[in-house]
């Protein structure tokens, strides 16, 4: 592609092997003092191949080749005007760059060196949501400058400072300063010093390409690897349901992705959800090719400004699947019924416990929602199932399973009740199950109870367990995110500690969900769980 003509003389470099991809991750690099567009852009061949370039001149002339962004009173002190006219410049600069060029505006970064770096922060501390992040080289944020700073949009904006600490022209300490400014406003920073002057070396080069390299990471080739790995779980008559790609530990914190039969369950995590509009129609159009057979496709927006976009909208097809089958038992699904998609998928495991250790067994699903849980029970023969939670609406859902499969309905067994108070009603009445499960939300209040899966789980076990049969079963499901796994075991340690309550195993969520060889790091450590939906089978004996 030529070069264009716009209100700034720039270079270009274009990704090395050119995609399809309709725009590419970009960098504007922004020369230091004394230099020129042909400076910076030199690194491309240091950094991502798939990047595209753009580099300015600046606009004022210092001689041969030599140029600025703004013109010097005092040094570590810009002039207000002078520094905001340069910003101004950048502004409108981006805009001809992205009307122009095949720029992903939600993955441009800018890049300086010594005053390009003092510009491209200035910049980002009072435009941050028009760049994905910085990368700031031998600079400094000007303090007395009037800068405007945008708080809010700077929380969590990429940075990545590099400094030398022999740095005769800018000292370390101005660098050190601007770390800790940053660090208060609480950006995602990288900050790194190094046994050099005012320059580049290969060694800050480095850290910078590393951190570039997971900045933009391209999706398509981490939902090849992803659809390769869950390929076993792709049935010929595609009524299954799994995770397909985990963002957060498959390389993609944003992201994750679900099949449901035959429907796509686009799971967008941003903060800001049109950061990833061009990523959503990136991974529907591979997804649409390598996966053929997917007949419609569903966005859920958990930042979304409407429930609608909460719960789900439609973005390609018109029939989304009502019922998927797992261990030869089917599910009626409504995949926009809730913010999720009706049907857990990180509890496959314990559906599959469930049909194979409860015949003949009398079973009480506490917290049922959409009643999966009783399903696979009745599957698997129990005796009675009863199921209770507070909206009838997710209980009529696990009645169309119950008819999906044949299995007879009791209205009794269905009850639209607080926890609290139905099982206050079992124990007046002295009923008692064989098996009683309890699934909780991490946190909920009613006028009869709280449920608080982090610091209170003990409570809720203790509240069931008069329910329970002698040799029954208790099956305790903590979700609490920010509940480490060791926790939740001290907590059951504790309850098991008078002898009428053992440990009897741990249920793992399945691998497709928790993700093939995982990237990322847990908020907490789910050890001896493998994620955060930890599930406890425990024995009970009566006293």
């Amino acid at each position: 592609m030529p070069i264009k003509k716009l209100s700034l003389y720039h270079l270009t470099k274009f990704p090395a092997s050119v995609t399809p991809d309709p725009v590419h991750p970009s960098i504007l690099a922004l020369h230091g003092r004394g230099s020129n567009e042909r400076d910076l852009i030199a690194l491309a061949d240091y950094l991502p191949k798939n990047l595209l370039w753009i580099s300015p001149r600046g606009t004022y002339d210092l001689g041969p080749d030599s140029y600025e962004w703004f013109q010097i009173t005092q040094v570590g002190k810009p002039d207000p005007a002078r520094l905001a006219n340069a910003l101004n410049t950048i502004d409108r600069f981006i805009d001809e760059v992205i009307a122009n060029y095949p720029v992903d505006k939600n993955k441009l970064y800018l890049l300086g060196f010594s005053q390009g770096s003092i510009v491209s922060m200035s910049y980002a501390l009072t435009h941050p949501r028009r760049i994905a992040g910085v990368i700031a080289q031998s600079g400094y944020i000007p303090h007395e400058s009037g800068l405007q700073i945008d708080e809010a949009g700077i929380k969590q904006k990429p940075f990545i400072l590099t400094h030398g600490v022999q740095d005769p022209l800018l000292p370390v300490d101005w660098a050190r300063r601007s770390r800790d400014t940053l660090q208060k406003l609480d950006a995602d920073l990288q900050y790194h010093e190094f046994n050099m002057g005012h320059t580049v070396s290969m060694e800050s080069i480095a850290v910078i390409n590393s951190w570039l390299e997971n900045k933009i990471k391209m999706i398509i080739p981490l939902l090849e690897k992803a659809t390769a790995s869950r390929a076993p779980l792709m049935d010929p008559k595609h009524e299954t349901a799994f995770r397909l790609f985990n963002g957060f530990n498959e390389g993609y914190p944003d992201l994750a992705l679900d099949v449901y039969g035959s429907t796509l369950v686009i799971h967008n995590y941003a903060d800001d959800p049109s950061q990833n509009q061009t990523l959503i129609q990136e991974v529907t159009t591979f997804l649409r090719t390598s996966l053929n057979w997917l007949q419609a496709g569903l966005v859920k927006t958990r930042s979304g400004g409407t429930q609608d976009e909460k719960r789900g909208k439609l973005l390609f097809g018109t029939e989304l699947t009502r019922k998927i089958k797992e261990h030869e038992t089917w599910y009626a699904v409504n995949l926009t019924l809730n913010r999720d998609s009706s049907l857990y998928l990180d509890t496959r495991n314990l559906r599959k416990w469930l049909l194979e250790n409860l015949k003949d067994k009398s079973v009480l699903n506490t917290f049922a929602y959409t009643g999966s849980f009783g399903v696979a029970a009745k599957k698997g023969g129990a005796s009675r199932v009863v199921q209770i939670d507070l909206n009838r609406e997710f209980l009529n859902l696990a009645k169309d399973s119950y008819m999906l499969n044949g299995f007879p309905i009791q209205k009794g067994d269905f009850i639209s009740r607080d926890f609290f108070e139905q099982v206050g009603n079992f124990k007046r009445d002295k009923k008692s199950f064989d098996c009683v499960i309890i699934d909780p939300p991490f946190f909920s209040a009613t006028s009869k109870g709280k449920v608080d899966q982090e610091k209170e789980s003990a409570r809720l076990i203790n509240k069931v367990r008069p329910l329970i049969n002698d040799d029954g079963y208790l099956i305790a499901i903590n979700n609490a995110l920010f509940l480490s796994g060791q926790e939740y075991m001290q907590t059951l340690d504790a309850l098991c500690k008078d002898g009428y309550l053992k440990i009897r195993e741990l249920v793992p969520a399945p691998e497709d969900f928790t993700g093939y060889n995982p990237l990322g790091k847990t908020v907490t450590d789910p050890a001896p769980f493998n994620h955060s939906t930890k599930i406890a089978v425990l024995d009970v004996k009566r006293k």
